[in-house]
């Protein structure tokens, strides 16, 4: 199997200050993986603090560019896994997921998860490569 590290600036490099040992994004055969994306900027690399529809919008836009350094868009994603602090904010999250699946929503599971320190929300996708 064929696996490849893709370093994706500024995600890359936010990641890596919080401590997290993970990449944004590998390649394995035709698939790409993101890791749990936090809501991060990715002009700046800054956590994006806010309300869940801020939080998930910054996600979404973290995960456009992540992907993106890997050759694929949200039309190739095929399966998302999002994991809240509180169920509560599903519709919310779900507003504005909405605006980046025009297409059809690929396959999803949404879990509560512990709190984290300062966000809400991460997603993780899987997306084919085109």
């Amino acid at each position: 199997m064929d696996r490849t590290i893709i370093d994706v600036p500024v995600i890359s490099d936010a990641l890596r200050r919080l401590g997290v040992p993970v990449s944004p994004l590998v390649r394995l055969e035709d698939r790409l993986y993101t890791c749990g994306m936090p809501p991060l900027d990715p002009r700046t690399g800054e956590i994006v603090e806010g309300d869940i529809a801020t939080q998930t919008r910054a996600v979404m836009e973290a995960l456009k560019v992540t992907l993106a350094a890997g050759g694929a868009t949200f039309e190739q994603v095929a399966k998302v896994n999002v994991f809240l602090t509180d169920n509560a904010d599903a519709p919310a999250m779900n507003a504005v997921y909405r605006d980046y699946f025009r297409n059809g929503f690929p396959a999803r599971s949404c879990v509560a998860v512990q709190a984290w320190p300062r966000f809400d929300i991460e997603i993780e996708c899987i997306a084919a490569v085109p």
